[in-house]
């Protein structure tokens, strides 16, 4: 879960919501000359279904010592590397091109954020996991058709790998649940491949050079409001979160650039 602290307020957003909105913003990609469109297809569902592992989890949320949830950064260990591991299998047993972009986006996350300390082990043993997943995926599509062999070559695979990556970030960029980005690594669109700068202002981001293949785009996610930050016992959390109404986030985004 993504829980936002907002003057004694807590936003929660559940992963797969969070994951939609990744989606809302990959669709809106320009897609990359590397991807042709029936492999974009399945990458876009790869993108908005990368954490249905936590659908699960997410009906009895871990909570703290306030008896309030836990956000996603600071799950232990342990827990977090099953949430993904049920992700990827989901993925996979759908398409095992989706397990393999979802695979690739774990991958990098735990490769770019790991910790070490007591956890190092089973962190490096996870990575080590989804090396082999990922290598079983590229075997499965390396026996199907052309489009599904060119598409585990590394220009493509890296493209989908950091295409994943920047929806799931600027997704949460806009949740406030990471910190600011100023700009981003070279990202392909069309024909081209870019840095791109951001700049979060007011609920508005704005991206230079523009992206997407719409002139601007309104991203959207599902959240619940809880008006305090802590409970007396899961029960009591658990009435408050359940009473509670949903309401919809959204945000603008468009380009710096008038000409784009």
């Amino acid at each position: 879960m993504i829980v936002v602290r907002e003057q004694g307020e807590l936003v929660l957003v559940r992963q797969p919501d969070h994951a939609a909105s990744s989606g809302e913003i990959a669709a809106a990609w320009t897609r990359p000359d590397l991807l042709p469109a029936e492999i974009w297809r399945r990458f876009l569902e790869a993108v908005t279904h990368h954490d249905d592992g936590w659908i699960e989890a997410e009906r009895s949320p871990l909570l703290d010592e306030d008896c309030a949830p836990v956000d996603f950064t600071a799950m232990p260990v342990e827990e977090h590397t099953e949430i993904w591991r049920r992700s990827v299998e989901l993925a996979g047993s759908r398409d095992p091109y989706a397990g393999l972009v979802v695979a690739l986006h774990a991958l990098s996350l735990y490769r770019k954020h790991g910790g070490g300390g007591a956890e190092a082990a089973r962190e490096k043993a996870f990575i080590e996991e989804l090396d082999a997943r990922c290598q079983a995926f590229r075997e499965t599509l390396a026996a199907g058709d052309s489009l599904e062999r060119a598409a585990i070559e590394t220009p493509s695979v890296d493209a989908a790998r950091d295409l994943i990556g920047v929806a799931d970030a600027l997704s949460l960029l806009l949740l406030g649940a990471i910190g600011p980005i100023e700009r981003s690594p070279p990202l392909p669109f069309g024909e081209r491949s870019a840095e791109i700068d951001l700049d979060l202002d007011a609920g508005e981001l704005t991206l230079d050079p523009w992206p997407l293949a719409v002139p601007e785009l309104t991203v959207s996610v599902m959240a619940t409001r809880l008006p305090r930050s802590s409970w007396p016992d899961r029960d009591a959390f658990e009435r408050d979160w359940r009473a509670a109404g949903s309401e919809t986030l959204r945000w603008r985004v468009s380009g710096r650039s008038a000409g784009r």
